[in-house]
């Protein structure tokens, strides 16, 4: 598990913590770690993800996460984020193409 985490973190201080609290929040998931897998989400666009478009909010984050996993439109995943927490283009700005 930890050379797992190694990858996806890429030792990026600020991705090791964010999965550290959502770990430690008991929200880490096998599916949470495919889904950065698969996305490419690792190092320090996971801490982007957090600090930049969850405003440091680590359920807003997981949430964000298991949306990206369970929609197969990209454009559902925005819409969403943009009427509830942000406005900012997510797909765009972290660079994943669904």
């Amino acid at each position: 598990m930890y050379k797992l985490m190694s990858t996806i973190t890429m030792t990026n201080p600020g991705a090791i913590s964010v999965l550290n609290q959502i770990n430690k929040n008991g929200l880490l998931s096998a599916n949470i770690i495919l889904t950065l897998i698969d996305l490419k989400i690792t190092g320090e666009i996971i801490w982007k993800l957090y600090k930049d478009i969850c405003g440091e909010d680590i359920e807003k984050t997981v949430s964000l996460i298991q949306c990206l996993s369970e929609s197969k439109n990209p454009a559902n995943v925005n819409y969403f984020f943009q009427r509830n927490y942000c406005d900012v283009n997510i797909i765009n700005y972290l660079g994943v193409n669904n």
